[in-house]
């Protein structure tokens, strides 16, 4: 590794990111509960968080003091924290990240994640990025929009008890995006959604991404699960209420919900 250097809340070393850009990598002092850090350290730019968290043994930490707007790579930041429960990540700016991929993996206590809102991201890959949190019973992610989606394989693999989801920002619609050759004809969504047998509603950007992720859900249960497209002007708690108690009148309380934006 390159150059090195450390504070009281992180170690410091010189990598290059995706886009070769020379930047810091830090790696969180895992003793910490609150973490702080800027979006520049030394006059060259934090650009790497991969790993940064990885198996801290905390229940809960602090993140909301740390600027990390520049930073590109967010590979399994917070992989394998076997004991956190809850994580506010709604003050970071996630606008560059070209990867979330695993960025939350293998949280099997994790029940809550908060994310924040009026992000934009341009290419992102965000494979794996829930797989195994097994106590997640809601991710809303309806605040983010990623305009080229790198791959999502898996990102919701084995998340057991995930009943709700809003990926509203998600954009299906580019199949692939390949940083090299631009979009190629390929989707993930077949395989985004595995082992998820508590899911009953995702909420999704239109009509056509719905209809995929409806017929991807139908597909991958076992058993014989109906997947209802249902479209909103905007996405209304109580209608969805009132819909899931008409799909129980009718025998269909297993039904998966796939709403979109109208």
């Amino acid at each position: 590794m390159g150059t090195t250097f450390e504070d009281d809340y992180f170690i410091y070393t010189l990598v290059d990111d995706a886009y070769n850009r020379k930047g810091w990598h830090i790696s969180a002092k895992k003793y910490n509960k609150r973490f702080k850090c800027k979006s520049v350290y030394r006059g060259i730019p934090i650009v790497s968080m991969s790993r940064t968290f990885y198996s801290i043994s905390n229940t809960e930490f602090d993140v909301s003091s740390m600027d990390v707007s520049n930073v590109t790579d967010f590979t399994q930041c917070f992989y394998y924290c076997d004991h956190l429960k809850s994580i506010d990540l709604s003050t970071w700016n996630l606008s560059n990240a070209n990867s979330l991929a695993s960025m939350l993996g293998d949280n099997r206590e994790l029940a809550e994640v908060k994310f924040p809102r009026g992000i934009e991201i341009d290419n992102c890959n965000t494979k794996c990025m829930f797989e195994r949190c097994k106590l997640l019973k809601e991710i809303d992610m309806g605040g983010i929009k990623i305009n080229h989606l790198e791959s999502t394989q898996g990102m919701f693999r084995e998340a057991d008890n995930l009943r709700y989801l809003d990926i509203r920002g998600l954009n299906f619609e580019v199949k692939y995006f390949d940083t090299k050759n631009g979009p190629i004809d390929y989707t993930d969504i077949p395989v985004t959604f595995v082992y998820t047998p508590s899911l009953k509603c995702v909420v999704l950007k239109n009509k056509d991404i719905a209809e995929d992720v409806s017929e991807a859900l139908i597909s991958e249960r076992t058993e014989n699960t109906p997947s209802i497209v249902y479209g909103m002007q905007q996405f209304d708690s109580g209608r969805l209420d009132k819909l899931e108690t008409k799909l129980n009148m009718i025998g269909k309380s297993n039904a998966v919900i796939c709403i979109y934006i109208k």
